[in-house]
């Protein structure tokens, strides 16, 4: 039934269900990330996708796990490109404003409290996967801002690290680390410590890990006495998104013990690691690309 045949109440009822439907994959889809070995490919997705918050990505990774480029309708057509017949839509959610509203709770006393509450609102809405559309002049090439998205890589290895550094603030040192760690953040003496002799590509690897640790995990910070292997995995999570963006190969990376580190912990806390991962990511991404 087309919105234009439904009535105020229908469209309302439908919008209803449909975000029901979507609450609940959410909650599916979110245990998949942790549960079913598929935590590699939401950041993957997550490092392409900043505009999307990570319950959008997820979304978007249950319904297209091949996605690469995804926007509404309207966004398309100002690219220049247009929907195929038949497209398949993805649905996510689309913030609409918060609404106030006072809400009135009973005291232990018995007494009546009234509770002013700021609330985001929300419906659903469809987006594309850029294989659902086709250039309006039939071209094959993709507008320059796709492209650099698409495909992201680093010039070169020395000013990638130089500027790493610099977005850690903190001084990088080589030398041989016994044990076959590849490197370390000392929190104490505040600088990363690298493995001398590694490849570009494994040092470029390490360096984005400690660096992560470094912006997380300080002397002081929120996360500084987060059990080792949530620090591991937050540390782990941003170098991956990072690396991904720039398109460095992260074929090397294993994430099997996320499963067991997710074993106990509620969707919230999920919800919270992923967001750490995230907005850490993106506060790397931002610093080298500047």
């Amino acid at each position: 039934m087309a919105f234009k045949k439904m009535t105020q109440e229908e469209k309302k009822k439908y919008q209803k269900e449909r975000k029901k439907e979507l609450e609940q994959k959410l909650d599916e889809g979110i245990q998949a990330v942790f549960e079913d070995g598929r935590f590699a490919d939401y950041l993957k997705l997550q490092s392409c996708f900043r505009q999307y918050s990570i319950n959008n990505t997820i979304l978007i990774l249950l319904q297209e796990p091949g996605a690469t480029y995804v926007a509404g309708k309207s966004a398309w057509k100002k690219l220049n490109r247009h929907l195929i017949r038949g497209a398949s839509p993805i649905r996510i959610f689309a913030y609409l404003g918060n609404r106030k509203f006072t809400k009135t709770e009973v005291k232990d006393d018995g007494e009546e409290e009234s509770i002013d509450i700021n609330a985001p609102m929300y419906t659903t809405t469809c987006v594309y996967n850029i294989s659902e559309t086709e250039s309006d002049d039939g071209s094959e090439e993709l507008p320059g801002e796709l492209v650099h998205t698409l495909h992201g890589d680093v010039d070169d290895f020395d000013n990638f690290m130089e500027k790493l550094q610099a977005s850690a603030g903190i001084r990088f040192e080589y030398e041989q680390i016994k044990g076959g760690a590849k490197g370390y953040y000392s929190p104490v003496e505040d600088k990363i410590v690298l493995n001398e002799g590694m490849s570009q590509k494994q040092t470029l690897k390490t360096a984005v890990h400690e660096v992560a640790h470094s912006k997380l995990h300080y002397k002081g910070s929120e996360f500084e006495k987060t059990d080792r292997q949530t620090k591991e995995m937050q540390a782990e999570g941003a170098a991956f998104m990072v690396c991904n963006y720039f398109g460095i190969d992260t074929s090397d990376y294993s994430f099997g013990y996320i499963a067991g580190w997710s074993s106990d912990k509620t969707q919230k806390e999920r919800q919270q690691v992923l967001g750490t991962i995230r907005n850490t990511a993106f506060e790397l991404i931002d610093a080298i690309e500047a």
